[in-house]
């Protein structure tokens, strides 16, 4: 587990097999992922041990690294936000209401703690700002 992060947002340690994407949410559609050094390379992924697997596998890198998202679905790995996430205030309130922003993940899968929107999180509309999303830890 990484220093700082004391345990998963969802209460416990992540289903056998689970992959940092499901392990965290539902906030990346499953994907399969190539099985051999040789298919990695297609995705331009990166290959070796990741997260505390003791068995190497491959990390599709995206095409949309960086690119700006207020929900999951627009990323082909996740959205994630920083510490203090970014705002988009749509209703002045009190409280105000909108959509925290992020950036889309590099690579599909993404290991570390970390703040992600959910997909489908646009869909549901704004959301108070008071309380940005949980932090969540993927080994």
């Amino acid at each position: 587990m990484i220093a700082g992060c004391a345990a998963k947002a969802s209460g416990g340690p992540a289903p056998a097999g689970a992959t940092p994407a499901t392990a965290a949410t539902a906030s990346a559609p499953p994907a399969s992922r190539p099985t051999t050094e040789e298919g990695c390379k297609a995705c331009n992924g990166l290959w070796g041990l990741h997260g505390l697997s003791p068995t190497p596998s491959c990390n599709c890198r995206t095409t949309d690294g960086g690119k700006r998202c207020r929900d999951g679905a627009e990323c082909q790995g996740l959205c994630i936000a920083a510490e203090e996430p970014e705002r988009d205030v749509v209703e002045a309130g009190p409280p105000p209401r909108g959509h925290f922003l992020g950036r889309c993940s590099e690579t599909t899968a993404v290991f570390g703690c970390y703040r992600s929107i959910d997909r489908g999180a646009a869909a549901r509309g704004p959301v108070p700002l008071t309380e940005p999303p949980a932090q969540l830890c993927a080994d």
